[in-house]
């Protein structure tokens, strides 16, 4: 079970990750570019959607930066951590 579970975050951080490369490019083309999210019209949770506000991609990109960041944390069972963290800060320019 533990396997099972290592494996979904991994997948999951790999997915954070893919979505953190594609934000940053985003944002390297346009810094005040708003975020975009696609949702169906028959959906319960329509209703809910507030669509007037406007949020912007960066705030979105701190989200899964520091998601990943956590996921780096939880992981650290070889003492990388330290190295893990500066590697993904170095390859978005920081």
């Amino acid at each position: 079970m533990e396997d099972k579970n290592r494996e979904a975050k991994e997948a999951i951080r790999n997915l954070l990750e893919i979505l953190n490369a594609k934000y940053v490019s985003e944002l390297r083309k346009d810094p005040h570019k708003e975020a975009e999210f696609l949702h169906s019209d028959y959906s319960p949770l329509d209703k809910t959607l507030k669509r007037d506000m406007k949020i912007k991609l960066r705030e979105i990109l701190q989200l899964v930066q520091m998601a990943i960041v956590k996921m780096y944390v939880e992981a650290d069972d070889n003492g990388n951590l330290e190295r893990k963290v500066i590697d993904f800060f170095a390859e978005l320019g920081a």
